[in-house]
């Protein structure tokens, strides 16, 4: 009679986590990687770097361009000033009246000349030098001598310019200027005619740039009723040259 063998009674020894047995759970567990803290601030604070790295250099380029710009642009305007012609400044005469001083012998004349000045530059200033000299004559004969005084005349201004000319004390003045002292006669048709020359050395500047240097040279013909303060200018003629 054959012997049968008893059912097999071996068991199958496994991991009793369930975590493990799950292949999904295995899988999942392998692909989660644990990143330090320290290592996360770190990046951040690269990327925060680098975000103001791109949000500032733009800004610098910005304002280089905008400074090389201005420059550009001052550079094209002060060589167009520099080749835009410079107009001299434009004289009048407003008055003349004399005043005698001293006694008898001793004494002078002293010509008051009262000119208007106009600067007819829109952006250039004008510097007349104490060195000025002027002097007024009469049929060809200088009777007074004087000094153009140093002022500062402002782009398209127009100022007074007050001149004191002295004769010398042993001057003899011709009949018609000393007949011209005199309160005039309204019904008289005389009038005195005289030449009033000035040299003066003259700056132009643009701010604190000197755009040109010159020597100005005037000639004013002029003809007046009269030498007293009421004295009416009747007509006259400036001729202008300049000397570089």
């Amino acid at each position: 009679m054959e012997k049968r063998e008893p059912p097999s009674t071996s068991i199958h020894v496994g991991d009793d986590n369930p975590a493990t047995n799950n292949p999904q759970n295995v899988r999942s567990d392998a692909s989660v990687a644990q990143v330090p803290k320290e290592n996360i601030l770190i990046m951040e604070q690269r990327h925060r770097k680098a975000y103001k790295i791109f949000s500032i250099v733009p800004a610098k380029y910005v304002l280089i361009s905008l400074l090389v710009l201005k420059i550009i642009l001052g550079i094209m305007f002060l060589i167009h000033l520099l080749i835009t012609k410079k107009e001299d400044p434009k004289f009048r005469v407003e008055n003349v009246h004399v005043i005698t001083k001293g006694e008898a012998r001793q004494q002078k004349y002293e010509f008051n000349i009262t000119l208007a000045s106009e600067n007819p530059n829109a952006h250039t200033i004008i510097l007349f030098d104490d060195h000025g000299k002027t002097s007024l004559s009469f049929n060809d004969k200088k009777i007074a001598n004087g000094e153009f005084p140093s002022s500062k005349q402002d782009p398209r201004n127009s100022k007074v310019v007050n001149l004191a000319l002295t004769s010398s004390s042993n001057t003899k003045l011709p009949m018609e200027i000393q007949t011209g002292l005199n309160e005039p006669n309204k019904n008289s048709e005389k009038h005195v005619e005289a030449l009033l020359e000035f040299r003066v050395p003259m700056k132009m500047k643009f701010g604190i740039l000197e755009v040109k240097s010159k020597t100005l040279l005037i000639l004013c013909h002029f003809k007046v009723d009269n030498l007293t303060k009421d004295s009416r200018i009747l007509s006259q003629d400036c001729d202008y040259s300049t000397r570089g």
